[in-house]
């Protein structure tokens, strides 16, 4: 990810809206409300899961690219879904026979 931090001010970026208008990219301010740590938090997934960018790519380029795939990717109906944060892995629904729950007989 050291490619990333090498791009000309982008260590100066506080917020999802910051990297937003900083890389371009379009967004509706109703969406990004309360979706903005989902939207960092995949697009720092993305980046660490990269590679150097191949010679001749533009980092700037590239890192819009993958922010501008994060905010599509959490803009989506359904956030749980798909949201990279844990709380909404530990909430995903699991399933329980009834009859494992019942006491037998045996067990007395």
């Amino acid at each position: 990810m050291q490619w990333f931090k090498q791009i000309p001010g982008v260590t100066s970026l506080a917020s999802a809206r910051d990297f937003l208008d900083f890389f371009a990219v379009a967004y509706q301010s109703e969406l990004l409300a309360g979706r903005e740590l989902h939207i960092l938090k995949d697009f720092h997934i993305a980046l660490s899961q990269m590679s150097e960018p191949a010679a001749g790519a533009p980092a700037y380029q590239l890192a819009a690219q993958l922010l501008g795939q994060a905010y599509q990717r959490q803009t989506q109906p359904a956030l749980g879904e798909h949201s990279p944060l844990a709380v909404y892995q530990r909430l995903r629904p699991s399933r329980v026979v009834l009859s494992s729950l019942w006491e037998s007989d045996n067990e007395q």
